[in-house]
């Protein structure tokens, strides 16, 4: 994995909307595109509601990348949801 292969974004509104405080988002460098892997919704209250958008076949590293990804998404989640 290159550091440049997984990209992890996380906002948190300034005014909530509605009963949402935020967003995240977790990319993944496949085939020389970027491509989204993860969305997560975070609430006022209450756990963050997440879809997953994961390709259907893979290679091994790009496996590795995308749990990799994974694991970093869900540090930055509860790290901004805290």
């Amino acid at each position: 994995m290159t550091a440049s292969a997984i990209e992890i974004n996380a906002i948190i509104f300034d005014q909530p909307s509605g009963n949402v405080k935020g967003i995240g988002t977790a990319f993944v460098l496949i085939k020389g595109k970027q491509r989204r892997i993860a969305h997560a919704t975070l609430f006022v209250d209450g756990e963050p509601e997440i879809s997953f958008d994961m390709p259907k076949k893979a290679t091994p590293q790009v496996l590795s990348d995308i749990t990799d990804a994974l694991c970093q998404f869900r540090e930055k989640l509860n790290e901004v949801d805290a």
